[in-house]
């Protein structure tokens, strides 16, 4: 049996998938974390005349060319004009004095702090100072977020082009499985995986469709599937991609679309195929747990951000001492999922093992690490680098 090196096979796969990548416009209020497709061009001059700097008062620099003027007959509005930051304010006034250089005396009569100097445009922003017309603002191809759309909305835009999220669509496949929230009965198991995908697929930027739990009856999948291709740009079957009697994911496959691999070097889930049906990506991914997660992290994940537009970026990474030994499995890029945990300033990494523990701990783990093909061992004490499933900060 020809096993694929994982790496190897999604740069082929990601080469040869031409993606037809389709915008929308959406108005500011929807577009956080969604990825723009256009470069952001400032519609609007910001301040359009010179505005003030800070919290004063506005002047004409013209009636402190001899030094500071009398100003006991000084009346607001006619002088002078109060200009706080960023205000606008009359033309004939050219020149702010900060606030704390003023002070009025008990008949509201204004005082000028002697030792400052008055010159034309002092403490004025010019106009276009903080943006001009047609000024770059943004690039596309970034997922936004709260700042990035802040800046578009100082530019004077109140909608955006985006690309349109990938539609994938995940079937969850296997006579054993029932819906999360029935009675767990004999030679039942939930099906947790949707969930996982749902959230997880959500959290890449796509938008999820959660088909019904299949049989395993090759008509009934095959009608499934065909279903999801006419409706999704993705497809993901779970289950049945091994060699088992009702394995009849990957036959079906490889019935209707061209093969990039059936069993990888990638462990747990050895058993994934990844197809290409229509220029539309299918993956059958393996049903246990931690072999979806696996599969979703380093397959699907960079073919939703091809979709997308976006690069893979790495996960958050730490290093802290194994607290127990962990072997590498030298014919496998084998994940192991982490539990980690600081004191004081040292972070300690003990492995889960989920075939001989609680499971569903082993799926709530707060880091990873995937062994390298003909990677090192790891003993009790060594350094690991693992990355993060969760933020820093909770651990």
């Amino acid at each position: 049996m020809k096993v694929a090196k994982s790496k190897e096979v999604m740069k082929k796969f990601l080469e040869e998938y031409n993606v037809d990548r389709k915008t929308e416009i959406v108005p500011l209020d929807e577009a956080l974390n969604r990825v723009l497709a256009e470069d952001i061009l400032s519609k609007v001059t910001i301040p359009m005349v010179r505005a003030s700097m800070l919290d004063g008062i506005a002047v004409c620099s013209s009636m402190f060319e001899n030094g500071i003027p009398d100003t006991s007959n000084w009346t607001l509005g006619c002088e002078y004009v109060r200009a706080d930051t960023g205000d606008d304010f009359d033309d004939k006034y050219d020149s702010i004095i900060r606030i704390e250089d003023v002070s009025f005396d008990e008949n509201n009569k204004l005082h000028i702090n002697p030792d400052i100097k008055v010159t034309p445009g002092c403490l004025t922003k010019k106009a276009g100072s903080s943006l001009k017309y047609d000024e770059f603002v943004l690039g596309k191809n970034v997922k936004l977020v709260p700042t990035d759309l802040a800046a578009i909305a100082m530019a004077g835009i109140t909608e955006v082009s985006v690309y349109k999220k990938p539609i994938v669509g995940f079937i969850p496949t296997g006579s054993e499985l029932i819906a999360v929230g029935q009675e767990v009965t004999r030679g039942k198991n939930i099906d947790s995986n949707s969930v996982l995908a749902k959230f997880m697929l959500k959290e890449m930027g796509a938008d999820v469709i959660n088909y019904p739990i299949v049989k395993d009856d090759f008509k009934l999948l095959e009608q499934a599937l065909d279903k999801a291709l006419s409706e999704c740009d993705i497809v993901i079957l779970n289950g049945g991609s091994s060699k088992g009697e009702e394995d009849f994911n990957a036959r079906l496959l490889k019935s209707k679309g061209k093969i990039y691999c059936h069993w990888t070097t990638r462990a747990p889930g050895r058993p994934l195929c990844l197809a290409m049906i229509d220029n539309k990506p299918v993956i059958n991914v393996p049903g246990p747990a931690i072999g979806a997660f696996n599969a979703l992290n380093w397959c699907i994940n960079p073919i939703v951000n091809k979709f997308l537009g976006l690069p893979n970026v790495a996960k958050q990474k730490i290093t802290g001492i194994i607290t127990k030994d962990l072997e590498c499995w030298g014919d496998a890029e084998f994940l192991s999922m982490m539990d980690v945990k600081k004191e004081g300033d040292q972070y300690y990494i003990t492995p889960l093992n989920f075939k001989s523990m609680n499971l569903a701990r082993c799926m709530s783990a707060n880091a990873m690490y995937v062994f390298e093909l003909g990677g090192k061992s790891f003993k009790k004490g060594d350094l690991i680098e693992v990355e993060l499933l969760r933020d820093i900060e909770y651990l």
